[in-house]
Order: structure tokens, then C-alpha cells, then sequence
């Protein structure tokens, strides 16, 4: 690994994306995809795949460079 080098969650990516503007997570650090307050969780049924392979990791997950994460929000 590079001097320096940081792994990063997923969650971390988040707070940094909400600092923007972007999709959050709420007080208990759960998705809120669209900023209404709610968790992702009541609203939507969530998968994550990571290179093509389930994850249930979510916001926990270490990313790696070049990672392929997808998250999947359906509707309840």
C-alpha cells in the first residue's frame, strides 16, 4: 500500500457525498437516500452488490480502489 494510504467505509462516503448536498445517513447512521428524515430502511427494501457479489456490509463496507458498488433501493 502507498505512504498514506486510507481504507474507507461506505458511510464515510456518504458524509462526505451529504456535505455536498448528496444522499445522507440519518441520526442512527441509517441510508436516507432521499433526505426526507426517514431510514431508506422503512421505505425501501435495500440490497448492495460489490463487484457483482452480494454484500451486506452496506455502510460498513471497506472500499477498495476500482470497487463496483451498487446499492438497489426497491419500493415497499
Amino acid at each position: 500500500m502507498p505512504d498514506g494510504f486510507k481504507f474507507s467505509r461506505v458511510g464515510v462516503f456518504f458524509e462526505i457525498w451529504e456535505r455536498d448536498g448528496g444522499p445522507s445517513l440519518d441520526e442512527n447512521r441509517n441510508f436516507d437516500i432521499d433526505r426526507n428524515g426517514v431510514s431508506d430502511w422503512e421505505e425501501y427494501d435495500i440490497s448492495m452488490n460489490v463487484n457483482g457479489e452480494s454484500n451486506e456490509k452496506f455502510e460498513r463496507y471497506i472500499m477498495l480502489d476500482n470497487d463496483d458498488i451498487e446499492l438497489i433501493l426497491t419500493s415497499k
